[in-house]
Order: structure tokens, then C-alpha cells, then sequence
């Protein structure tokens, strides 16, 4: 691990597969990492990977919402 630039934030780790479709929670099968824009070889949390299905419904209750 690289060692905290000056002036960074300590920041947890935390690990959600979790997605919020048409007002319900949903769980994704899979994560990726969300790494910081400014040092990109830091990792800086994780965020749910959609299925394919599971995107299709959320851009379908996005367009039924409006």
C-alpha cells in the first residue's frame, strides 16, 4: 500500500453489492472497485456491478419516473 498523500482523508472501505431499482433494494452479484481520481492506484471503496437485466430495469423505472 502506498502511504496517505498530505493532506488526504482517511477513508473506510466499505463493501455494498446493493442497488436501488424502482424503490427496491436489489443485490448485484458482483463488485468493482472505485479507485480516487486524484491517485488512481488507490482504492477508495467498492460499488455494486449490475447484471445486464438489472441495468434494463433501472433505465426503464428512470424513464417511467418521468
Amino acid at each position: 500500500p502506498m502511504p496517505p498523500r498530505p493532506g488526504a482523508v482517511a477513508t473506510a472501505t466499505m463493501v455494498s453489492r446493493a442497488a436501488l431499482i424502482a424503490g427496491a433494494r436489489q443485490e448485484a452479484a458482483d463488485s468493482f472497485a472505485v479507485h480516487d481520481p486524484a491517485d488512481p492506484q488507490t482504492v477508495v471503496g467498492f460499488a455494486g456491478a449490475a447484471s445486464e437485466e438489472q441495468a434494463r430495469a433501472a433505465v426503464a423505472a428512470a424513464h417511467d419516473a418521468f
